[in-house]
């Protein structure tokens, strides 16, 4: 007798979280990640909407990323950044664009109209740094002009500082009325005990505000009170400087700058509230060819306390706010159960039965199980042939618990693709060890979500509980004791799905 696992197979990395910039610069993971890809419904909506920014100059391209934990805004920023640094013909990103065409070809077709030629210039930051944005973003740009061998003669205020320190170091070699270089150091010894000029200098290389500080401050103390006069300016005229000069337009299309968990650094004001705010408005909605992408966790107002209500309102009205909904999630789920519908397996046992999926269509419909998905057809195809061996009631606690107690999209993808291992009762351990059919003839599909959500209605009031023990779950979770079971699952559900199963069955 044939088992499930005959005709699913499982692709995993979905459930894998994405380190962006390592991710980018890994030219095997990228290629991999690129290839597997599929776009759902609400990342296609959210890419859409950032690429606006390429054919309308004018948009307010500071865009913030927003979705909850796991909605896969790292795996779309990487998307993006393949998306802008390559043209269309590249070979690179075939695949991308062939996966894109499957879910939507229209769109497909103006994408590689729009990036038919030319690339852009992607720097992506480093947010675990914990260092202000002003710093974390001059640092990311000038590390991938360096990696792209660009030399536009742009010129920082760190640059300056470190080119004054070595100009000071050689003549001091050179010997001289007066050793200026030494006379720093012991002025920085005065600023900042047990600094050396050496790792000052390698701080300002790292474009690490700090050490310019600490910089700035031996210089006076060393020069009888004269501060340093710097020629360049901040963030602002610099990348402005950058974008407008000829070496720069002669190789690139513009410069896109991706900052993964933004957030954090909204929560901590790691910003110069002036800076932000001019890059927001003369870097990002004034130059053309300029556009950030930020990630968030919660609506931009949420990090807003920290402003005052004025400065809330001016950045405010000049960002992009792209929410990232859970909507189109089974097309990624189905990307992950591959379904073989040509076997034997699936032609001998599974296609004469398979009218019993119209019978569960008008219950998922009445349920509202799958909210985002209007067509019909869809659930019966996407959902009940294409994600085959669950059962749709399963698939939708799943998905709920996985966005209100889990990681959202990641919890499920995880649940799905089997990375957490194949421990009893899980869906992977499911499809490898049951038939397609019981004894009895009906078709034998995932329903211990059910059964354990079921029996677990109690304990959802307590507090902190796990769900991997013993109940086919992937998640780790702690459920508040203010949110009842009962809210999130509707009692009417169990009594129709009870109806709707009578061509099926399902382990207990």
């Amino acid at each position: 007798m044939s088992r499930i696992a005959d005709v699913v197979k499982l692709r995993t990395g979905y459930a894998n979280f994405v380190e962006l910039k390592s991710a980018f610069e890994d030219s095997q993971e990228n290629t991999d990640r690129m290839a597997m890809y599929r776009p759902t419904k609400a990342h296609r909506a959210a890419f859409e909407r950032i690429c606006r920014g390429l054919y309308q100059p004018s948009d307010k391209k500071f865009y913030l990323l927003s979705g909850s934990y796991g909605t896969g805004k790292s795996h779309l920023c990487l998307m993006t950044a393949n998306f802008l640094s390559r043209s269309s013909g590249d070979p690179a990103i075939a695949g991308f664009y062939q996966n894109y065409a499957r879910l939507d070809p229209e769109k497909a077709r103006l994408l590689k109209n729009i990036r038919q030629d030319g690339q852009y210039l992607v720097a992506i930051c480093d947010y675990y740094s914990g260092r202000n944005f002003e710093d974390v973003v001059m640092k990311a740009v000038f590390k991938a002009c360096e990696d792209r061998g660009l030399d536009t003669g742009v010129q920082t205020e760190f640059d300056e500082a470190e080119r004054q320190l070595a100009q000071w170091q050689q003549q001091g070699d050179k010997g001289g009325f007066r050793d200026f270089y030494q006379d720093f150091a012991r002025a920085l010894e005065g600023v900042a005990p047990g600094l050396t000029v050496e790792q000052l200098r390698a701080g300002l290389r790292d474009y690490d505000s700090a050490a310019l500080a600490n910089f700035h401050a031996a210089f006076q103390a060393s020069m009888g009170g004269v501060p340093f006069q710097a020629r360049a300016g901040n963030l602002i005229p610099i990348l402005q400087k950058l974008v407008r000069s000829q070496a720069f337009r002669e190789r690139f299309k513009g410069l896109a700058i991706f900052f993964d968990e933004f957030g954090f650094t909204l929560e901590k004001a790691a910003y110069t509230k002036d800076v932000l705010q001019g890059f927001l408005e003369t870097i990002c909605q004034k130059e053309p060819n300029v556009l950030f992408v930020g990630c968030i966790h919660k609506d931009f107002k949420s990090y807003a306390d920290r402003l005052s209500k004025d400065d809330a309102a001016v950045m405010d009205a000049r960002k992009t706010q792209v929410d990232l909904l859970n909507e189109g999630i089974e097309e990624i789920i189905g990307a992950i159960v591959e379904t073989d519908k040509q076997c034997p397996a699936w032609r001998d046992e599974i296609a004469p039965k398979t009218g019993v999926f119209d019978q569960l269509v008008p219950v998922c419909k009445a349920l509202d199980l799958f909210p985002w998905i209007e067509d019909v057809n869809r659930i019966r195809q996407q959902v009940l042939e294409d994600i085959y061996g669950v059962h749709p009631m399963a698939l939708s606690c799943l998905l709920r618990l996985s966005s209100e107690i889990g990681s959202d999209a990641r919890s499920a993808f995880t649940f799905f693709s089997g990375d957490v291992g194949r421990e009893k009762g899980s869906y992977v351990d499911f499809i490898e060890s049951a038939a397609i059919t019981l004894p009895g003839g009906k078709l034998n599909l995932y329903t211990r979500w059910i059964s354990w959500s079921r029996s677990s209605a109690a304990s959802c009031r307590s507090g902190t509980r796990t769900c991997a023990s013993g109940s086919g779950s992937s998640l780790a979770v702690t459920t508040p004791a203010s949110m009842p079971c009962e809210r999130r699952l509707k009692a009417s559900w169990w009594d129709s799905w009870r109806m709707s199963a009578s061509g099926f069955s399902g382990p207990s």
